[in-house]
């Protein structure tokens, strides 16, 4: 289900209620859903690629497209981070014809290579409280995690 689904969902379901508040709020909010048009996902894979530049991450590199694609399937499905990151690694293998293996090992190299030559105030902006000291750089599910409640915000 998207978010937008989702959202809508979540609308419908408060105006079946019988609580008037709740139907009053729901109204609210799908006023503001009709205003705003739905992101596409050129603009949802726009907005990742700049987070991912500006972690760090380089453009060229085959984890850098691998990342787009995870954290958009994260965005879109947030319970593919409660299961296992291997189904999104899977997707994203499907869709580029590789191995899933593969996959995490090349999302992993664009990952250490942003904590590797990536700024250290920009890399602390967004991750500075949630990663351990001792670790160094998260792993690639936290890494993904992070980036996709990141470019929620910013839809």
């Amino acid at each position: 289900m998207t978010i937008l689904e989702k959202k809508i969902d979540a609308i419908a379901r408060s105006l079946l209620a019988n609580d008037t508040t709740d139907r009053n709020a729901a109204l609210g909010e799908l006023a503001v859903l009709m205003e705003k048009p739905e992101n596409t996902a050129q603009d949802v894979d726009s907005i990742i690629r700049k987070l991912l530049l500006e972690l760090g991450v380089p453009e060229h590199i085959l984890g850098s497209r691998y990342l787009v694609k995870a954290i958009r399937e994260v965005v879109e499905d947030e319970s593919k981070t409660k299961t296992t990151i291997k189904c999104v690694y899977s997707a994203v293998a499907e869709a580029f014809d590789t191995t899933w293996r593969r996959t995490e090992r090349a999302i992993r190299h664009g990952i250490e290579l942003a904590w590797d030559r990536g700024d250290i105030d920009v890399l602390n902006k967004y991750f500075g409280g949630t990663i351990s000291p001792v670790k160094g750089k998260p792993t690639n599910s936290e890494f993904i995690a992070r980036c996709a409640n990141i470019v929620r915000a910013k839809l």
